[in-house]
């Protein structure tokens, strides 16, 4: 595993370490594999190589690059992985990541901030991505049946806190807001086939991350 810098869009700058990734090799050649990044991530290994532009799930591109950060006082290179729409545009970086190995100890302290910083929006925010494949359109609604499961991957359920949105072929089909937590955890249940314990649904009443927070702010 290598560390990684997560880029911020808004301070147009990369953040501490604070994500990690895998680097696998097979019959030599080096291939990254990150699967806890959401929408804009590889969902299959890319090889690790300069500039070359690969295809994502959904037609957008994506490109690993071997530069230096604006950040960095040395001239020392690391890998850039780069994200753009299927239209083309701007590439706009997504993380970068340190070569070297890191180590369980080192995984700990990467988890801290994210974890536990007030700036982290793991922190109040429900965030979960889960992909669908070619042969499955839930365009209509309906619950997720993995029997349809086939081809490559080219949509995704995404809940971002009380929005909930199905993607597919690079086109939002339907979009919805939660307006009680008992709508989220249904979603759960027939998109992501989660299923809390009561014990867990109740640890979300008065969190900065309940449907009531998004409602009223309290």
């Amino acid at each position: 595993m290598v560390g990684s810098r997560v880029f911020n869009p808004d301070a147009e700058r990369f953040g501490g370490t604070s994500h990690c990734l895998s680097l696998v090799i097979i019959d030599g050649k080096t291939f990254a594999v990150d699967v806890g990044f959401g929408g804009r991530n590889p969902t299959e290994p890319l090889e690790v190589e300069h500039d070359r532009v690969h295809t994502g799930s959904s037609g957008f591109q994506m490109r690993l690059r071997h530069d230096v950060i604006a950040q960095n006082v040395s001239n020392q290179k690391l890998w850039i992985y780069e994200y753009r729409s299927r239209d083309g545009g701007e590439w706009v970086p997504q993380w970068c990541f340190m070569d070297f190995e890191v180590l369980p100890e080192d995984i700990r302290v990467f988890n801290m901030s994210p974890s536990k910083s007030p700036s982290s929006f793991f922190t109040f925010k429900v965030v979960s991505v889960q992909f669908t494949s070619e042969k499955e359109d839930y365009s209509d609604g309906s619950a997720r049946d993995l029997k349809n499961v086939g081809g490559d991957i080219d949509g995704a359920f995404i809940i971002d806190g009380n929005l909930f949105k199905y993607r597919k072929g690079g086109e939002t089909k339907w979009e919805r807001s939660f307006k009680t937590e008992e709508e989220r955890l249904e979603a759960l249940r027939k998109y992501y086939g989660v299923e809390l314990t009561k014990e867990n649904e109740r640890a979300i009443s008065g969190t900065a991350g309940a449907i009531q927070y998004y409602r009223t702010g309290s």
